[in-house]
């Protein structure tokens, strides 16, 4: 897919798409299911889509929440 690797048209700079660097890192890792979602959800929290930011923030606060109501 061409769009993938294209220049961001607002910073100029290289952007490769985040799924393909959430799963090579998923897969690179050999630490629990939960340790690489979790380290997947913190990387897409700081990406440039406001979108994908948007979303795993959320779900990150949703999580926190969670653990913080059984404690």
């Amino acid at each position: 897919m061409a769009g993938m690797e294209a220049l961001d048209q607002h910073s100029g700079l290289k952007r490769i798409a985040s799924s393909s660097s959430v799963a090579s890192m998923v897969l690179s890792n050999y630490g629990s299911i939960y340790s690489n979602v979790w380290k997947a959800l913190q990387l897409l929290s700081a990406d440039p889509s406001p979108l994908v930011t948007d979303v795993a923030r959320k779900l990150i606060s949703r999580v926190k929440q969670k653990v913080s109501a059984r404690h």
